[in-house]
Formats: structure tokens, C-alpha cells, sequence
């Protein structure tokens, strides 16, 4: 069971899934279409066949309110995110709320047996700015895959969750799996961490072939123009690196706060539509990407605090 396979499980209970070939209704397989905004700019890499598919899909009677990117481990996710939230058409209508990426457990804990690594380039990037992990295959893995297994994608991945499945879904599993994937609006409210309270973190998962995730906390109002001048340095230096970027302000004078989502080298603030952590004064940050330099983040989001 691929992406492709999990797409047609959960279109089954819930007909608002994008999957990176797109087949929403009344739509045949679609190859991916790669522009840019800025030519030859990775940065701004974009999936047109995927804005196209989710263009014609909510122009339907019945058009979806929500969206769910559901991916290989080889899909270039990154660019995918880009595309669906940059694009201002596309987001008057709908909104990103959870990306799962699927991959064999088995295939995935040999490759780590053998070389130590998951893959490289948007193998490991789609891991780490996953919502969702979903593991098929798990149940066939000897403890020593298991092992290995779970502490490199504990490594990767620190803002998500796993799920397990076997080689195929039972219509109890299938009900069980699309309600998680689906419950899912991982984009659009308080930034969380899976597997912990959020802290902050340095170096977990760093290497050169690995991003790393940055947790900031911080309880102090902050100024509204400091929070502005700093999101905009931190796409100006970590762009091109950076896989997700999500956060709640709580911004002096405002009663909800102000989030914040993005990828590469887009950022999009709005206010919330309730109160959450700003009723206790509370800003949360979440960085994943290439290059992130903890110390220059943390002191940076330091100096947005009310003076």
C-alpha cells in the first residue's frame, strides 16, 4: 500500500484528499507540472498540476473545505506545501490542514540497517515536515528494524505522529486510519510537537544530510513590528533550507493571537479565529529546515519581546 492506495481508502470515507498525482474527482491521472515563480529559483518551485487539480476540484458544487496532502517518501513535499499555500487563489477557497507521508517499514529499516540512512534530499525532507507518518509493513519488522526504525524517524521527525498498517487495510482499519489523517489541521492552529512538550531544541537530527527542528517559547507580549521584522529575516536567511515554519504570537494589544505558516520562501501571518495560548501570553515557534542556527533563532526571537 503506497500513497496512491491510502488516497483510495480514505477517498472512500472523505472525498477532500490531494495526493501529489492528483486524482480528484472527475480527474485522470495528472503528471506533475514543475514552475517557478522566479525562474531557475528552487526556492519558488511549483507544483502546477496540484494547484490546477485543487482549482477545478472546489469550483464543484461540492467542493472540499479541506485539504490533505497525501505523499510517498520520495514526493518532493516541500514544494508541494509551497504550492498550495502561496498560491492566493487557491487559498480563498481552501486551506492545508495535515500532510501524511507513506513508506515501507520494512524497505525503509533495511536501508538503514545497510547504510545507516533513510535516503537523502526530499526522501528525508518529506519525513521531517510530515503531520503523519504512516507505516506500512510495520508488523513485519524483526525488533532490531523496529529499533533502528523508530530512533532515526525520532530524529527526523519531531512535530508529527506515526501510524502502523499492515499490507492491507481492514474496513475497521481503513475507518480508523481515515480519521486520524482527516481529524488532522496541523497547519492552521497552535504549533504542537508529537512526541513531548514543546522545548527548545539544538541539533536534534542534524547532520549534513538531515534538517534540523527549532522549538521557541517564549511567555512576554510581544511587539507586533518586531515579530514582522523578525519572520522577514528569518526567510531571508533560512529560505531556501527552510521545510516548515509555524507559530502562534501572542502580540501586545491584540486579544487572539497571530499565527503564522510557511515554507521555503513564503510566510503568511493571520489572526486567530479563538484564543489559545495568547490568553496566557504564550508564543510558540516551530522551525524545520537545513542550516538553522538555534542561537541566532532563540536570540532573534528573543528581541520581538516588548521593551
Amino acid at each position: 500500500m503506497g500513497a496512491d492506495d491510502l488516497v483510495g481508502q480514505l477517498a472512500t470515507a472523505n472525498d477532500r484528499i490531494v495526493a501529489p498525482t492528483w486524482h480528484g474527482p472527475g480527474a485522470g491521472l495528472i503528471r506533475a507540472d514543475i514552475g517557478h515563480r522566479t525562474p531557475g529559483c528552487p526556492c519558488c518551485a511549483m507544483r502546477l498540476d496540484v494547484i490546477d487539480g485543487l482549482m477545478r476540484t472546489v469550483r464543484r458544487a461540492t467542493r472540499p473545505d479541506r485539504v490533505f496532502l497525501v505523499a510517498d517518501q520520495d514526493d518532493d513535499l516541500a514544494s508541494i506545501v509551497y504550492s498550495v499555500l502561496s498560491d492566493s487563489d487557491l487559498m480563498r477557497h481552501v486551506r492545508l490542514d495535515g500532510v501524511a507521508v507513506v513508506i515501507d517499514a520494512v524497505a525503509t529499516a533495511t536501508r538503514i540497517a545497510a547504510t545507516g540512512s533513510v535516503g537523502g534530499g526530499r526522501d528525508v525532507d518529506g519525513l521531517a515536515l510530515a503531520d503523519v507518518i504512516v507505516l506500512r509493513r510495520f508488523g513485519d519488522l524483526t525488533h532490531g528494524g523496529f529499533e533502528g526504525l523508530t530512533t532515526v524517524l525520532d530524529e527526523i521527525n519531531v512535530v508529527g505522529t506515526r501510524l502502523t498498517v499492515g499490507h492491507q487495510l481492514s474496513s475497521t482499519a481503513a475507518g480508523d486510519l481515515a480519521r486520524a489523517v482527516t481529524g488532522l489541521d496541523a497547519w492552521n492552529h497552535v504549533p504542537m510537537v508529537g512526541r513531548g512538550p514543546l522545548r527548545l531544541v539544538s541539533g536534534v537530527g542534524v547532520t549534513r544530510e538531515r534538517p534540523s527542528t527549532i522549538l521557541l517559547r517564549q511567555t512576554a507580549p510581544l511587539d507586533a513590528a518586531a515579530v514582522d521584522a523578525w519572520l522577514d529575516r528569518v526567510i531571508d536567511s533560512y529560505g531556501p533550507g527552510l521545510l516548515r515554519l509555524q507559530a502562534e504570537f501572542a502580540v501586545e494589544g491584540d486579544v487572539l493571537p497571530v499565527r503564522c505558516h510557511g515554507v521555503r520562501s513564503f510566510a503568511a501571518s493571520y489572526m486567530s479565529d479563538h484564543a489559545s495560548a495568547s490568553q496566557h501570553g504564550e508564543s510558540l515557534v516551530v522551525l524545520v529546515g537545513h542550516g538553522l542556527d538555534a542561537t541566532d533563532l532563540a536570540s532573534g526571537f528573543a528581541s520581538t519581546r516588548v521593551q
